[in-house]
């Protein structure tokens, strides 16, 4: 019983860090037979966890996103952790304002008074607010916007908004690829590329609103496959790109090269990219062994340096 419970647990990691598997994937990476892995999906499903079964030829299972993750135990210690953690992060003026207070009452409620009262002294010994054990709500709506941007992100780098002028009702419409959001004095900023002005640009979170996600195509000439983010003084672009899919994909986030960068990235699809050095024959040989690796759901755009080693690879095979 001990050594099923330790499997469905291994299981709910590794399903859960895949998204998209298929049961050979569990029968090889838990070294069970197929009924087996059938049971153990269904158990998993019985348990909480959102996994959903695909048909076709390339069909498996998918774990649902945003939806209820299976239940889990933690510790006290792991609790007062947990919550200084998150009564921090809204002292700081962090994203994910609603949903960390939520949890917030969420992980008071399950200690008893006493507990609770040491929650309150551990606040009181590590803030300067002390009235109650969670935030008093409030609306924030650059937090507001910094969330709705990330979960953006998280899907697709490049978004539209509407930006704020100085001057008053004055506002302009901007297309950018996100590089990174950060925090100054408070207050959050945003480094992108503005393909309106074709020139890296910084923005104020607080100036933003109506964030949407664009479709690479609006900036791209229809070829998404070929997007990229243009290149900064600072930041050559690329001269090796891949496009991944399906099982490629899943075979990327098994094992990836640290020289990656991601140019682009969904749900069901990545685009990375590297420049490599084309008279390092090393370098190039272990790079074009790690492409075949990936599979065929893979659109490979590089140097015909690195071509010529793969195919010379595919050729001894032969």
């Amino acid at each position: 019983m001990a050594k099923k419970a330790a499997r469905l647990a291994a299981m709910t990691q590794y399903v859960n860090h895949h998204g998209v598997f298929h049961i050979a994937d569990l029968m090889r990476e838990f070294d069970i037979s197929r009924s087996t892995a059938l049971r153990s999906v269904a158990e998993l499903q019985a348990q909480g966890l959102p996994i959903t079964s695909e048909l076709g030829a390339n069909g498996g299972y998918r774990v649902a996103s945003d939806q209820m993750l299976p239940p889990t135990q933690f510790t006290l210690s792991q609790v007062k952790a947990l919550y200084l953690a998150l009564w921090h992060a809204t002292q700081l003026n962090q994203p994910f304002q609603a949903s960390r207070e939520t949890l917030m009452r969420q992980l008071a409620d399950l200690l008893v008074l006493p507990q609770q009262q040491n929650l309150l002294e551990l606040q009181a010994l590590t803030s300067t607010t002390t009235d109650s054990l969670v935030v008093p709500e409030s609306v924030n709506p650059e937090l507001i916007t910094l969330q709705t941007m990330l979960e953006l992100a998280l899907q697709d780098h490049v978004m539209s908004f509407t930006y704020q002028l100085g001057e008053p009702n004055t506002s302009e419409t901007r297309h950018v690829a996100v590089t990174k959001f950060y925090q100054v004095s408070g207050h959050w900023f945003l480094d992108a590329y503005d393909f309106d002005r074709s020139d890296t640009r910084t923005f104020r979170v607080s100036a933003i609103v109506e964030p949407l996600a664009m479709p690479i195509a609006d900036y791209a000439n229809g070829q998404a496959s070929d997007f990229a983010i243009p290149a900064t003084p600072q930041q050559a672009l690329p001269n090796v790109t891949l496009t991944l899919t399906g099982r490629s994909l899943q075979k990327y986030y098994r094992f990836h090269l640290p020289q990656l960068q991601i140019i682009n990235k969904s749900a069901t699809r990545l685009v990375v990219g590297t420049i490599l050095v084309l008279d390092d024959a090393v370098g190039l040989r272990e790079f074009a062994e790690w492409v075949l690796y990936l599979g065929d759901d893979i659109h490979l755009d590089g140097p015909s340096e690195l071509i010529s080693i793969m195919q010379a690879k595919l050729d001894n095979l032969t």
